[in-house]
């Protein structure tokens, strides 16, 4: 950490001396802090106005300095002096990209409407940064303001219909993720295509891009059309895995889970034709990921039975490689499953084996910790151990309100009502899960708090009632009316 020598933070006269003798001995070059301790000592002594000057002055005396030349160019934006911060967030974008160097032109060029320089200067941010995400402003994405996504559109097809080379590839791709973003689907489409065929051996990448974004979004009959084009154009070569693999996803997620399942045993069976190639240890590392595909989209369509079986192959296949990261963690995840499966078919020591499993391993696995101590937990046996095991777990995610939920409920089981409360309240108020709001329903009952519990036990049945867990929804309402309150 960069300091002013001798420390003098209350005598900013002399901290001024002081970091001008770093300066000119360019001592003060890894980070933006020592400039603005300049800003600091100056407006101390109420000489706010000479900042810009002397950042100009020491930029001139080093110009290669890009910590210097961002907090000038930064300096000059608060000051409102765009014109000036626009020359050199441009000049610094070339040589030395970052961040803030693009979200502010981002400003710059929306409060002008200057759309043509946003095509541009979004095309280079996707080409530096690889996503328009990092330039949102106070929480709202650039897809946020219609505005500024209707006039970044007009322009970009008025420069194409103009001069197709003035807008290059990285920007065509740019303005399709930004019309995505926003749900313009078929701008979104234009944009994309206008991408490849600027660039067609960018091909993979854009499909991959647009169609990964659309499951994301949860435009899986969308997504299914994207990816399947990478396939029909031979995007990839023939034996190449990842677009069967993606299809097989976003099939399932469709609803189409036999043509997924042929998708999925397709990406196998390319997969395991890389194990004779030049590269047979990456592609033996990689093998359980497309396995793990099939046994996916059995579990996902509630094909318990056939997932099972998916599953327990993978592991006769890798559960005793030891040699790779990657297989281990494939193994561990195939285990966890594999014990949710036992939980969902209620065959609870099953479940719990798979987990003490993961921990034989991985005695550290927050997920396990908690999994195995919430089972613990629900049958109200080894109390002491599962709290302990779920504080563990809470250790190394505090913020995960899944694993505080189970803290709760392992101490309502263990009879500290007032404790559990206090740990199921905080996991409501980030989960709004059925589960924890039911949970938060039976402590609010013990604990005497009728009304409340009565409130948590609504919401959790109008959640479960949401996810179709109407057994579940049934069950908390009979809980409502044996606490006998009116409406």
């Amino acid at each position: 950490t960069w300091q002013v020598p001798g420390g003098r933070w209350n005598e900013p006269e002399q901290a001024i001396r002081d970091l001008q003798a770093c300066f000119d001995a360019r001592l003060a070059t890894e980070e933006a802090a020592p400039y603005q301790l300049l800003a600091d000592a100056l407006k101390a002594l109420k000489k706010d106005g000479e900042l810009v000057g002397r950042l100009e002055e020491l930029r001139a005396a080093d110009p290669d300095n890009p910590w210097l030349a961002y907090f000038l160019a930064e300096t000059y934006f608060e000051a409102k002096r765009l014109d000036q911060a626009e020359k050199l967030y441009r000049e610094l974008a070339a040589k030395k990209p970052a961040v803030i160097g693009y979200h502010n032109l981002v400003q710059i060029y929306r409060r002008g409407d200057r759309y043509g320089d946003l095509v541009t200067v979004l095309g280079d941010a996707v080409g530096k940064l690889g996503t328009l995400d990092p330039l949102a402003s106070k929480g709202k994405t650039l897809a946020e303001d219609g505005e500024l996504v209707r006039g970044v559109v007009e322009a970009a097809r008025k420069q194409i219909k103009a001069d197709p080379k003035s807008v290059p590839y990285q920007a065509r791709l740019a303005v399709g993720l930004l019309a995505a973003d926003a749900k313009q689907w078929d701008t979104a489409g234009e944009f994309f295509d206008l991408a490849i065929k600027s660039q067609p051996d960018q091909a993979a990448k854009v499909l991959l891009t647009w169609g990964l974004g659309l499951l994301l979004k949860e435009e899986n009959a969308r997504a299914v059309k994207v990816l399947q084009r990478g396939i029909d154009e031979k995007a990839l070569p023939a034996d190449d895995p990842t677009f069967p693999f993606y299809l097989a996803g976003a099939l399932e997620l469709a609803g189409q889970t036999g043509p997924a399942l042929a998708a999925a045993r397709k990406a196998v069976e390319l997969a395991e034709r890389r194990l004779s190639g030049p590269q047979a240890k990456e592609a033996r590392e990689e093998l359980p990921r497309y396995l793990n595909r099939v046994a996916w989209i059995l579990y996902h369509a509630k094909r318990y039975d056939e997932a099972i079986k998916a599953y327990e192959q993978l592991l006769v296949k890798f559960g005793n490689e030891y040699g790779s990261g990657e297989i281990r963690g494939a193994v561990r995840e195939t285990r966890l499953v594999l014990s949710n499966i036992a939980v969902l078919t209620s065959n609870l020591p099953a479940a719990e084996e798979w987990l003490e499993q993961v921990l034989d391993e991985f005695p550290d696995d927050a997920s396990a910790l908690n999994d195995l101590g919430y089972l613990w937990a629900d049958q109200g046996k080894h109390l002491d151990r599962a709290c302990r095991m779920i504080r563990r777990a809470l250790e190394r995610e505090p913020d995960n309100a899944a694993y505080r939920d189970s803290l709760g409920w392992v101490l309502f089981r263990k009879g500290k009502v007032a404790e559990a409360l206090h740990e199921l309240e905080k996991a409501a108020a980030k989960e709004s899960d059925p589960t924890v709001l039911e949970h938060l329903g039976d402590a609010y009952r013990a604990a005497g708090q009728a009304e409340k519990a009565k409130e948590a036990w609504r919401k959790a049945a109008e959640a479960y009632r949401q996810t179709h867990e109407e057994q579940k929804a049934t069950k908390v309402e009979e809980k409502i009316k044996g606490l006998g309150i009116r409406d």
